[in-house]
């Protein structure tokens, strides 16, 4: 969404990345797909990601670690993340679980409609793991971030 005041007038519009997103085909809207999203959709929201939003680059690399080290339940990962938003950020100090759990909602309901994670359910409970794509962006993350978090930690 692209917002532009001039005056009084406000025009509200698309963004150039919007509309580049907007042409490719989607299973769903363009097929009769039952995915929400296509390979050429999700990579491309993936780069634009990687190239423009660092803060999100870093969070869905640290949920990915995560759950590739074993965190696989909705409670591990609350408690694991809550533990890494706090050592992260500072206005994470007054978080609640509640605030935490959906931060972690958040971030995985993305990492799954963007292929990255699974989610197996058994009755109540469901555990997460790491797809072969979600491995490969989280090397891709850590290859782009670690330069970054050196620079940081000097």
């Amino acid at each position: 969404l692209n917002v532009i005041r001039e005056g009084k007038l406000v025009k509200v519009g698309i963004t150039r990345s919007g509309y580049e997103l907007a042409k490719l085909e989607n299973p769903i809207l363009d097929g009769d797909g039952t995915e929400p999203l296509s390979q050429m959709e999700r990579a491309f929201i993936l780069s634009f990601i990687a190239e423009n939003h660092l803060a999100e680059a870093q969070h869905i690399a640290l949920v990915l670690q995560a759950i590739s080290s074993g965190v696989s339940s909705r409670e591990q990962l609350n408690q694991k993340m809550g533990g890494e938003y706090r050592g992260r950020w500072t206005e994470a100090q007054s978080w609640s679980a509640a605030v935490i759990s959906t931060m972690r909602a958040g971030v995985v309901g993305r990492l799954f409609e963007l292929g990255l994670v699974e989610k197996r359910r058994i009755g109540l409970n469901v555990s997460y793991s790491v797809t072969s794509e979600g491995s490969r962006w989280m090397e891709r993350m850590e290859r782009m971030l670690r330069p970054l978090e050196a620079k940081t930690n000097d």
